[in-house]
Order: structure tokens, then C-alpha cells, then sequence
């Protein structure tokens, strides 16, 4: 988040400036996957003895995003070519799925207490419709001059941005906290605080 509001504070210094803070806005993305998908991944296979498929689903979402952050810095520094940089933040993102599949549905019950997927879903869902809106471009180019200042996609999309990353925030509080109150169960249940 600091990367694209320091960007949008300064892009206008000169092209050459601006398409580096542009680059520095884009990486952004692939920490904020990488930071979001952490805390769930850790906790939630901390039972685990030999963090197994913690480690496993870590290394995907990690090696995706590194890829998604190689592609924003050194081969679609062109405008033209931003296409490339949505399908590798997609990859990256969609990369996240089998482990919070696996959490919610696969984990053995002594491991992973109560974890819940929706905010995570939730999350993902907004980050698309800001994409998609801002994308789209839309309602500036239905309404010419009408959101020249306020209410524009990039507004919009900063918004579900915004909304988002504060939802997988408190998940991952969320999660941090059940591990600390349920702890790794030694007989196969969890204690009751």
C-alpha cells in the first residue's frame, strides 16, 4: 500500500521517474499476496510435525509471486504490455487457492481449528471487482467529464483495494489468535481455554 501511494504522490516528476514508481506500484501487488497468504499457510499447518504442506503451499504462493514480480520489473516495463502483468498477479493469486482449499476442507480436525475460507474468498473477490472495474475503466467512459475528480475507476478500485486487504488483515489476526487460544493438540483434541 505504501509502494502505490508513494507513486501516486510523485508520478509526476518526470517519465523516466514515473515509469520506475510504476514498476515499484505493481511489485506491490506480489508482497501483498505474498504477505496475505502467510499467516494462514503458517498457522494453519503449525500441527503439523513435519509443516509438510505448509512449506509446500508456501513455495507455490512465494515462487508465483517472486515469477509476478520478475515479469513487473524487468519485462513489462512497456505500457502496452500491462497485459502480461494481470495474468502473472492472477497466477499468483489463483496460487493461494489450493492451500486455503486444503485448510478448510482436508485438514484433519486435531489440526486446524475452526478456520474459515470466506474471508479469504471475500478478499479475492474484491481485489477482482477493483480490477475489473478499473480495467473497464468504467463510469468515466460512460460519462465523459463527469468523474474528472471524484468517484473515477482508479478511486474505485483503490477502494476494494483498500476494503480487501483490511479483511485478509483481520484473517490473519484471526487466524494468529485461534492458534493461540487452541494450540497444537498433544492427544488429538484441542484444550478449551
Amino acid at each position: 500500500m505504501g509502494a502505490s501511494a508513494y507513486y501516486h504522490m510523485f508520478n509526476t516528476i518526470g517519465a523516466r521517474e514515473m515509469k520506475f514508481l510504476r514498476k515499484y506500484d505493481y511489485s506491490g501487488i506480489c508482497i501483498m499476496i505474498m504477505g496475505s497468504s502467510t499467516a494462514p499457510f503458517y498457522y494453519g499447518f503449525m500441527c503439523d510435525d513435519s509443516f509438510f504442506y505448509g512449506k509446500l503451499y508456501l513455495i507455490q504462493v512465494y515462487a508465483c509471486c517472486l515469477f509476478a514480480l520478475y515479469v513487473t520489473l524487468f519485462q513489462s516495463s512497456e505500457k502496452s504490455r500491462l497485459w502480461i502483468n494481470a495474468i502473472s498477479y492472477i497466477i499468483a493469486g489463483y496460487s493461494t487457492a489450493p492451500g486455503m482449499l486444503h485448510l478448510a476442507y482436508k485438514s484433519e480436525a486435531d489440526q486446524v481449528h475452526n478456520f474459515a475460507v470466506w474471508p479469504w474468498l471475500t478478499g479475492g473477490i474484491l481485489y477482482a471487482i477493483g480490477a475489473i472495474i478499473y480495467a473497464l475503466k468504467m463510469p468515466e467512459k460512460l460519462f465523459v467529464g463527469w468523474f474528472d475528480y471524484v468517484g473515477a475507476s482508479h478511486q474505485i478500485f483503490h477502494f476494494f483495494i483498500i476494503a480487501a486487504a483490511l479483511l485478509h488483515m483481520w484473517a490473519s489476526f484471526r487466524v494468529f489468535h485461534e492458534r493461540r487460544v487452541y494450540g497444537c493438540p498433544e492427544h488429538g483434541v484441542f484444550d478449551t481455554p
